[in-house]
C-alpha cells in the first residue's frame, strides 16, 4: 500500500532533477518487485510530419535506476498523443501520460523490467494521481526550455570553424591548405600565436608566422585550437561561476590539450589526433550553465556549492538547472550538427575522464586531483607510470 504523504513531500522539490529522483526513489520502493527500468518527465516540442505524425523532443530525461540525468529524445505517434492526453495507459511494460499545462505539453514515462498485473497497475493508476496533481502545479520547465532556448538562439559557428572542421574530416590533409583556410582570419591567427607562445607550449624561440606554428604544432593539434578559438568566441557568456574568467578557462582547456598531446603521443598517437577535438568540446556546455546560473541570480548560491569537493559539479549544475553541462555540450555540438563520434568519445573515453579529473574546473593540477586522476587510471589499467611522467613533463613546461 502506498503513502500518499510520501509523494506529496515531492512538491517540496527545488528542481525537475530533485523531483525525478524523488520519485523514482519512491517508485522503486513500492514497487520493488516490479524494479523500474527507466523513466523520464520532459517538456515536449512537437514537430508535425504530416497528418498523422509528429516528432515528439524531449528536453530532460531520468533514465535507470543509478539516479542519472541525461537529455533524450522520443518520437509518438500523433494519434497515441491525443488518447493520451485524455488518460495515461499502460503498454505492456510501460506507462506513458501526457498532460498539458498552459499549452504546452508533459510526457511521462515510466518502463518496468516486469509486466505489472492489473492490481499493480491500479496501484500505479493512484500514485500517478498524485504524481500529476504535483506536476501540473509547478513549472520546472523554464530550466530546461531556457537552456535549449539559449542554444537554439545561439549565433552560427564562423565559416572559419566550418571550414576547419570539413577539412579535419578528411583523410588527406596538409599543412598548406590548413594555413590557407585561417590566413586571412586576423584576429584568430593573433590569438594562434599568442597561445603558442604562452608557457603552456615552453617554446624557446617565439613563434611569429602560421608557417613555424603549423610546423610545431602539428595539423592536429593546430586544428584543436582553432576549433577551441572559434568556439570559445561563439560563446561570449559570463563564466564567473565556476571561479574562472575568460582567459583562465581557455588556459584550461589549453591544458588539458597539452598533456593530451604529452600522455597519449607515448600512448597511441592516432587516439590522440581522435581526441583532441573532443577534449577541446567537453566543457563548452558550461558556457551555457554559467549564463543561465547568472540570469537566475544564482551565482553566490552555485559558487558557495561548489566549495563542497565532495559533491559533483555535474551535481551542483543538475540541481540549480536541472541538467549538466555534458548534457547541454551534447545539446550544444547536435545543434551546431558536430559528428556523434565526438559527443560519444566525450561522454564515454576513459582516457577523456582521467585528464578532466586531473584538470577539471574547480582543481587543475593540485596535488589531489593528480592522485584521483592516478588512481581513475589505475582503475582503467593504465600505465600510471607513463601518465605520471607526463605530468611532470606538462608541469617542467610551465616551469621553464
Amino acid at each position: 500500500m502506498f503513502k500518499k504523504d510520501k509523494y506529496s513531500t515531492l512538491s517540496k522539490s527545488n528542481n525537475l532533477h530533485d523531483f525525478l529522483t524523488k520519485l523514482l526513489q519512491n517508485f522503486e520502493i513500492d514497487f520493488k518487485n516490479y524494479k523500474i527500468e527507466s523513466g523520464f518527465v520532459s517538456f515536449l516540442e512537437e514537430t508535425k510530419v504530416n497528418e498523422r505524425f509528429s516528432i515528439i523532443s524531449a528536453f530532460g530525461r531520468f533514465v535507470d535506476d543509478k539516479g542519472q540525468f541525461y537529455i533524450g529524445g522520443s518520437e509518438i505517434d500523433s494519434l497515441s498523443i491525443v488518447y493520451l492526453k485524455k488518460d495515461g495507459i499502460f503498454l505492456n511494460k510501460k506507462y506513458i501520460d501526457i498532460m498539458t499545462k498552459n499549452n504546452q505539453d508533459v510526457f511521462l514515462y515510466i518502463e518496468f523490467q516486469e509486466e505489472l498485473t492489473l492490481d499493480e497497475e491500479e496501484k500505479f493508476k493512484r500514485v500517478i494521481k498524485y504524481v500529476k496533481k504535483i506536476i501540473m502545479e509547478k513549472s520546472w520547465n523554464s530550466e530546461m526550455a531556457n537552456i535549449v532556448n539559449k542554444i537554439k538562439t545561439l549565433t552560427p559557428l564562423s565559416k572559419t570553424v566550418l571550414d576547419v572542421l570539413e577539412f579535419n574530416s578528411k583523410d588527406e590533409k596538409t599543412s598548406q591548405e590548413l594555413i590557407r583556410l585561417i590566413q586571412n582570419d586576423i584576429g584568430l591567427v593573433a590569438t594562434l600565436l599568442k597561445v603558442v607562445n604562452s608557457a603552456l607550449f615552453g617554446f624557446k624561440n617565439k613563434v611569429e608566422n602560421l608557417e613555424n606554428l603549423v610546423s610545431l604544432l602539428g595539423i592536429n593539434f593546430t586544428v584543436s585550437i582553432i576549433l577551441s578559438k572559434g568556439i570559445e568566441n561563439s560563446l561570449k557568456m559570463d563564466f564567473s561561476v565556476y571561479g574562472h574568467d575568460e582567459d583562465s578557462f581557455s588556459d584550461m582547456i589549453l591544458s588539458k590539450i597539452n598533456l593530451l598531446n604529452i600522455w597519449l603521443a607515448k600512448v597511441n598517437p592516432k587516439l590522440k589526433n581522435k581526441l583532441m577535438i573532443p577534449i577541446i568540446l567537453c566543457d563548452i556546455g558550461k558556457y551555457i550553465i554559467s549564463d543561465e546560473i547568472v540570469s537566475m541570480n544564482l551565482k553566490d548560491d552555485f559558487i558557495c556549492d561548489c566549495k563542497n569537493i565532495q559533491v559533483s559539479i555535474d551535481d551542483i549544475e543538475r540541481k540549480h538547472c536541472a541538467i549538466s553541462s555534458l548534457d547541454v555540450t551534447a545539446l550544444l555540438l547536435e545543434h551546431w550538427k558536430i559528428s556523434e563520434d565526438i559527443i560519444n568519445d566525450i561522454q564515454n573515453n576513459k582516457k577523456l575522464e582521467v585528464i578532466n579529473i586531473i584538470c577539471s574546473t574547480r582543481e587543475q593540477f593540485t596535488s589531489e586531483s593528480i592522485l584521483r586522476g592516478l588512481s581513475k587510471a589505475n582503475q582503467y589499467g593504465f600505465d600510471v607510470m607513463v601518465l605520471e611522467d607526463s605530468i611532470n613533463k606538462f608541469q617542467q613546461n610551465l616551469d621553464n
